[in-house]
């Protein structure tokens, strides 16, 4: 998975593609941090997941965060109660693409087709289209790039991946939760996901360390 304007170190490895993939997110007006420095953003991808996204929601709630929720089309057609949820906490939703494929769709046509059917099944849900757009896995592709334009849809990075998709054990939980704790600054934009159990471990670790502190975490989405 390639991370985004990322400083996480050990857990993001820099390298010459993606110091000229941050370059291209930059001139392409893509949004990889937050535009005052006195904020951070939490953002979740690959949602709704029946099993975590309200414990997710919980923990949110017990610190005041908001969040944008990249939501792929397919699970909110399982699972649209919990993105009505998301909403009713005052959380944005963002597209994620309806089919979350492995590559960019063939042609700008499909992409477009692919996000605009993204857009109506969440918008079925709350009521409104969204706004933003998470490519899968970040990747940068001109379909894609066109495809959010032409649907006026304002692109989202990130500038930490916790990488928490990967963790497979609590102790490993647990030590990425404490790094990314003791890493993330004001003006970050961090990538988590919805379909790890262990993302709660991190968010254990983060939230309480993000107020105690004192950084917001709740004026990030209007800040975008």
């Amino acid at each position: 998975m390639w991370t985004s304007g990322a400083h996480l170190e050990p857990i993001v490895q820099f390298s010459m593609r993606q110091t000229v993939k941050n370059g291209l997110a930059r001139t392409l007006g893509m949004r990889q941090h937050l535009a005052r420095q006195d904020a951070v953003l939490l953002t979740f991808d690959d949602g709704p997941e029946p099993t975590l996204t309200e414990q997710i929601l919980a923990r949110l709630k017990r610190y005041g965060a908001r969040a944008v929720f990249f939501s792929v089309g397919y699970q909110v057609e399982r699972a649209g109660h919990l993105l009505k949820a998301v909403w009713r906490d005052g959380h944005e939703i963002g597209n994620h693409s309806f089919a979350h494929p492995l590559d960019a769709p063939p042609t700008v046509s499909s992409a477009v087709e692919d996000l605009r059917r993204c857009q109506s099944v969440i918008e079925a849900q709350i009521g409104a289209p969204p706004k933003l757009f998470r490519p899968p896995f970040g990747a940068i592709r001109l379909r894609n790039v066109l495809a959010a334009r032409a649907l006026k849809l304002k692109t989202v990075l990130w500038s930490v991946d916790s990488h928490d998709w990967e963790i497979t054990s609590a102790r490993q939980a647990d030590e990425r939760g404490r790094l990314l704790a003791a890493t993330v600054v004001p003006g970050d934009i961090v990538l988590l996901h919805e379909h790890n159990e262990h993302v709660l471990t991190v968010l254990d670790h983060l939230l309480p360390s993000l107020r105690a502190r004192g950084i917001d975490v709740s004026r990030g989405v209007e800040l975008l």
